[in-house]
Order: C-alpha cells, then sequence, then structure tokens
C-alpha cells in the first residue's frame, strides 16, 4: 500500500526558521514542504513568524480600501459577523490588541497598500 504523499505550505520570511523548519518536516518521508507559495492546491498551509495567508491579506486590504467593517463584508461577499472572525484571527496572529493596530502592521511591512484614489 501506498502512502500518500502530504504537501505543505509555510509561509515564513525569516531565513533560519526556514530552514529549520524544513530540515525537520523533511525527515518525514511523506511531506513535500513548499516554498514559495504554488500555483496548484495543497494540503496544509502553516503560517509562522507573523506571516498572514493571501485570504488574510484580502480582508485587511478590503478593509483599507473600504474604510469600514461592513463594507468591506459587504465587497468580500460574508456576513460583517464573519469577517468580525476572521479580523480576530488576524490580530491574535499578529499579537495586536485592535484591527487598528493589524492594519498598521500590515502597512508597514507593504503587505497592504493604502488607495491613491
Amino acid at each position: 500500500m501506498q502512502c500518500k504523499r502530504w504537501r505543505v505550505l509555510i509561509y515564513c520570511q525569516d531565513d533560519a526558521l526556514k530552514n529549520y523548519l524544513l530540515n525537520v518536516l523533511s525527515l518525514c518521508d511523506d511531506i513535500e514542504v513548499l516554498f514559495p507559495p504554488p500555483a496548484e492546491s495543497v494540503d496544509a498551509e502553516m503560517v509562522v513568524d507573523g506571516y498572514l495567508t493571501p485570504t488574510e491579506v484580502l480582508r485587511l486590504q478590503q478593509l483599507v480600501d473600504c474604510g469600514t467593517i461592513k463594507k468591506a463584508a459587504e465587497r468580500a461577499c460574508i456576513s460583517e459577523r464573519t469577517f468580525n472572525n476572521q479580523l480576530g484571527w488576524i490580530r491574535a496572529k499578529l499579537g495586536v490588541s485592535s484591527t487598528q493596530e493589524a492594519v498598521l502592521w500590515a502597512l508597514k511591512h507593504g503587505i497592504v497598500r493604502l488607495n491613491s484614489g
């Protein structure tokens, strides 16, 4: 019987941490670690050292573009409650206490951009 080979996508900025994770995960024959994101689907995503998933980045950009959670949720075609829940996960990942701090962090790191129009 052949075991499934898992494809794991890791978002990581720190090279030392990236190499450590790659070395540890390479000990498992059935795990393939991918850097950077592939075009095709993967089995799992791992977010480390303050990195956000593409969807989380999109949510922050939608908030910056729209100005309010209500408008951003409408643009995302999700409920305000779901949008707020996603913002909560983003705040927890970044270790900040407010959505404003999360947006400022994303702007500072060039992850989102202010509207020019």
